[in-house]
Order: C-alpha cells, then sequence, then structure tokens
C-alpha cells in the first residue's frame, strides 16, 4: 500500500501540472495556502496523504503562474513606450530588425525591479549584444503573439516554455547606453569564432559547442532540415547525456590508475554534464537534462534501489518542479520518452550477452520511436531522415561530440593560460 501511495502521489504531481497548460486562467495565489496547510496536516494524519501529489502540484502551478502573471503585469503597465535597463542572459542573433535574444529587465523607467519581479524579454537590438552587457535605452514594448493556424510555428508557445513575457525593442531614433560585463563564457565563444573563422563548418562547430545556430549557413541549415539531423545540432538532452558519459569514463580511467574513490565516475560525468549545460547557456533542454542527471546521480550516490518505472516518474516530477512550463515545450515531451524508452529497454531481461548488440538495439528502438513521436509534433517525416538518423546518431554519439568536448576543454586551457601568460608579461 505503502509503494502505491509513493507511485500515486508521484503521478498525480505530474499529471496535474502538465494539465495545467490547458487552464483558461490561473487562480489567485491565495489558493495556495490551503494547499499548503493540507500538506503539513498530512505529517499527521495519514489518510490525508493521498492528496499531497495534488496539493503540491496545485502550490507550484499557482506561484510559477502568478509569478509569471505578475512579471507580465510589472512589464507592460507602465505602457508601451518606455526607458528600460536590461542584461543580456544568452547569444544575441541576426533578425530582420537587427539582432535578437534574451534579456532580463533590471528597471523600467528608472524604477529598480526587485528579483522576482524582473520580467525576461525578447530584446531586439540594432547591434550585436554580449553576455553580460546591461543596455539602458528608450524602447517600445509589445507582447508575444502566436500563430493562427495550427500547423505553424507557435511563437507564443514557445515564448511561455522559455518564460518570455513581451518583446522589447530598442528604439533606434534615440541614444543608447550598453555597460560591457562580458562573462568567460563569451570570451570563451569569441576565441573559439576566432579561431574557426577561416572553417567552411564553423556554425556546425559554434552550434555544437555553444548552442549557436545563427552562424550555420542557409545552404547548410537546408540539408540539416531536409535529412531529419537538425536535431543533431541543437543542443539537448543527448548531447547532456554524452558530456555524462565522456566523464564518466575519465573518472573510470581515474579508478583504474588508483584512485580508491568508488563514486569518482558519477561525480566526473555530472562535472562533464554542468560544464555542458554551461557552455551552451543554461538553455531550457539543456537544464532539464542536467537535472535528469542530477536526480540519477543522487540514486547512485545514496545507494537507493527503486525500479525503473519509479526512477522515470521521480525524474519527471523534478523536471515539473523545477520547471512547471516545460509541458508547454515539444522538447520535454521527446526528452522524458527518450528516458521511458531507455528505461523500458534497461527493464527487459534479453537473450543476448553481446552488450554492443544490446546498445544497437537500444539505439534502434530510441531511433525508431523518436522519429515517430517527431512525426506527429512536427507534422511528417520522410524515411530517407529514419535511415539518416540511423546512420549519424551514433556517429554524433560516439565520435563527434566527443571529440569537440576535448577540443573545447583544450581551448579553455589555452585561453586561460594565454590570459595568464598576458597578465604576468
Amino acid at each position: 500500500m505503502s509503494l502505491f501511495l509513493h507511485y500515486w502521489t508521484l503521478a498525480s504531481f505530474a499529471t496535474l501540472i502538465i494539465t495545467a497548460s490547458h487552464w483558461p486562467n490561473m487562480p489567485s495565489w491565495m489558493w495556495s495556502v490551503p494547499c499548503l496547510v493540507w500538506l503539513l496536516l498530512s505529517f499527521y494524519c495519514r489518510r490525508l496523504r493521498w492528496g499531497c501529489g495534488v496539493a503540491a502540484a496545485l502550490i507550484v502551478i499557482l506561484t510559477s503562474g502568478n509569478l509569471l502573471h505578475h512579471q507580465s503585469n510589472t512589464l507592460f503597465q507602465a505602457g508601451s513606450n518606455v526607458t528600460i535597463n536590461a542584461e543580456v542572459d544568452s547569444l544575441f542573433k541576426p533578425s530582420n530588425h537587427g539582432f535578437q535574444g534574451i534579456a532580463s529587465v533590471r528597471s523600467i523607467n528608472g524604477e529598480r525591479l526587485n528579483y522576482l519581479s524582473r520580467p525576461k524579454v525578447y530584446l531586439i537590438a540594432p547591434k550585436n549584444l554580449q553576455l553580460g552587457d546591461q543596455i539602458t535605452a528608450q524602447a517600445r514594448l509589445k507582447p508575444v503573439i502566436g500563430v493562427l493556424n495550427e500547423v505553424g510555428f507557435d511563437r507564443e508557445k514557445h515564448a511561455m516554455s522559455q518564460g518570455v513575457v513581451g518583446i522589447v525593442s530598442i528604439n533606434r531614433n534615440h541614444s543608447y547606453f550598453i555597460e560591457s560585463q562580458l562573462s568567460f563564457r563569451q570570451i570563451l565563444f569569441n576565441r573559439m569564432f576566432q579561431a574557426s573563422n577561416s572553417l567552411a563548418n564553423q556554425g556546425l562547430l559554434l552550434a555544437l559547442s555553444f548552442g549557436e545556430r545563427a552562424h550555420i549557413e542557409p545552404s547548410q541549415w537546408q540539408a540539416l532540415q531536409q535529412s531529419g539531423l537538425s536535431h543533431l545540432i541543437a543542443i539537448s538532452g543527448l548531447h547532456v547525456g554524452i558530456a555524462f558519459s565522456v566523464g564518466w569514463f575519465v573518472g573510470l580511467g581515474l579508478v583504474l590508475l588508483g584512485c580508491k574513490k568508488v563514486y569518482l565516475p558519477v561525480i566526473c560525468g555530472g562535472v562533464g554534464a554542468l560544464a555542458y549545460t554551461w557552455l551552451a547557456g543554461f538553455a531550457i533542454p539543456t537544464q532539464r537534462a542536467m537535472w535528469m542527471v542530477a536526480v540519477l546521480m543522487a540514486l547512485q550516490l545514496t545507494r537507493t534501489h527503486t525500479s525503473y518505472r519509479f526512477t522515470w516518474l521521480l525524474v519527471v516530477c523534478a523536471l515539473l518542479f523545477t520547471d512547471p512550463k516545460a509541458a508547454y515545450a515539444s522538447s520535454f515531451w521527446l526528452s522524458i520518452t527518450a528516458v521511458a524508452i531507455i528505461f523500458l529497454f534497461l527493464s527487459l531481461r534479453l537473450p543476448w550477452r553481446s552488450v554492443l548488440l544490446k546498445a544497437l538495439l537500444m539505439q534502434l528502438c530510441l531511433v525508431v520511436v523518436m522519429a515517430l513521436l517527431v512525426a506527429w509534433l512536427y507534422n511528417g517525416l520522410s524515411l530517407h531522415a529514419l535511415l539518416y538518423n540511423l546512420i549519424f546518431v551514433p556517429w554524433f554519439s560516439f565520435v563527434i561530440i566527443p571529440l569537440l568536448l576535448f577540443t573545447v576543454v583544450f581551448a579553455v586551457f589555452f585561453s586561460t593560460a594565454h590570459s595568464v601568460a598576458t597578465k604576468h608579461y
């Protein structure tokens, strides 16, 4: 009965948060008070524990939804033409109206906003801003508008999954002030950009290492889309999982060389995954993958043994707890489906002893099932795209991305060494 209660708590928690994306409106945060009382009383009354999952989910939904609503009201309450101070949170890319990226608004019309009130926006600027830059300028505000048809790109839904509440366009007819505070990631990106400037595949290199796809040539991007391989260029859970595997094998090598730390492979894997997530700018898909890794690491480090079904539910609940808006993103469904396939495959008792054969079969199942899901989410997938994925997904997993990670590590090392040598000189 206790095991069933645990399953029910996790399942009800996840289900309610997922359905929240279809609610017509968001109730007041005051409704979270009775939910909190229910949770506190459940510590003393066992019969109330059946509703813990629902109560916890309501608290998460109401807190997240009303916070987003508060940030949206904060942004638009001063009108459509304001003076803002915003901090750049992502790499900027060229757009039809200049350059666009994500930024956090720190003040509106000179009024400084507290941390929880700072809205995240799509910032359109006349010049390419760098990570960490703060810009003060007169700007025009407008809401994010979705598409009018069912098969087009739903910009409003995509913005919701990123926590973005509006679009801010810098007024080109007025002066603006930029204070540069370059982050180490931006410095490393600039170094890599300069070092790869003469390479024909520079755009692919930057996309795989930093998640920046703006420098991919249109012909290359079209070829990737037609072949169904564009998902390999967007840093996602697959790439973070590979980074964890690379770190795990490095840790295993250290153990074999004499290091007596049993959990060193797991810790090195976590460090590798976290480093790659940081390199990708903590993009939403990589954050989800990192939380998955964190849950699995916690289970291993605490020697907690659970079934694959329970672990999968735990991972899904952890993702929805940290980001209740994840259900808006198709990448969330792709991620949890991929993890479900892996866990399902690992739970089966197959007659083959060959580890390589099992790995190949699991890869085949992953590609086929994920291709069907992609076809459903994105309205179609060609047969040759399925064949390309069968070939290139293992190639990227075992060759391209590990080599790229080592390349970036060397780039970080030489960048640091160059900075130290320059200061010393």
